[in-house]
């Protein structure tokens, strides 16, 4: 199983982790610390995986360290499955069938304790192996409120000097430097240049020869 699918095994036992039916069961029955356990260290050893992987070709540690994850996963999700059933078995009893035996949830936190040691043993091993998370993982701009302005350089934007010298031929300032200011109201879709066209009217570009002495273009 390659990281990536590895990653999305390790999500979707957080998911388990999430439910709310499983947690109050584990609540009600004296382990839900240990599954909240589960759920911080199994973040810690998703977030790695990125790193592990490019490493492991170099180091069968970090390669073995990856088996060993995956086997942890696979044990760590029956168990998960097995609370499932309990819980949702316990839901629909009614309140004159007898609780769980207590020795089927001794037997069930025994379980639960071995997967919590091993996954102890997979985060030291994790700090050993200089593992570490990934930088730039964070939400992709696609997610990111991006701010909008018309403060641009005007260095970086290019192909729109016709744009401004047909805002110019408009106010009759390239033309008729005499004539009086007037306003011209520029409309335009959103993204499409309309406002930077507009705010170099009144700034020098380079090539564009203007007569000296035009007033000031007034814009709203």
């Amino acid at each position: 199983m390659g990281e990536t699918l590895l990653a999305a095994y390790l999500q979707t036992l957080l998911d388990k982790l999430g439910s709310r039916q499983l947690m109050n069961f584990a609540r009600q029955d004296g382990f839900e610390s240990e599954l909240k356990k589960w759920r911080k260290m199994m973040r810690q050893i998703k977030a790695v995986l990125d790193d592990a992987e490019e490493k492991q070709m170099k180091d069968k540690e970090v390669k073995k360290w990856l088996d060993d994850l995956l086997d942890l996963a696979y044990d760590a999700d029956d168990v998960l499955d097995e609370i499932d059933r309990e819980a949702l078995q316990q839901q629909k009893k009614s309140p004159s069938d007898p609780e769980t035996s207590s020795s089927q949830v001794h037997a069930m936190l025994a379980q639960i304790k071995e997967i919590t040691t091993r996954l102890e043993d997979i985060e030291e091993e994790k700090t050993a192996l200089d593992l570490e998370a990934k930088r730039g993982t964070g939400p992709s701009i696609s997610n990111k409120r991006l701010k909008t302005t018309s403060l641009l350089d005007s260095s970086e934007v290019v192909g729109r000097e016709q744009d401004v010298v047909a805002i110019l031929k408009l106010m009759g300032l390239s033309e008729t430097p005499e004539a009086e200011a007037h306003v011209n109201p520029v409309f335009g879709m959103g993204g499409f240049g309309s406002v930077f066209s507009s705010s170099q009217v009144s700034r020098p570009i380079p090539g564009l020869s203007l007569h000296e002495g035009s007033k000031a273009a007034q814009l709203s």
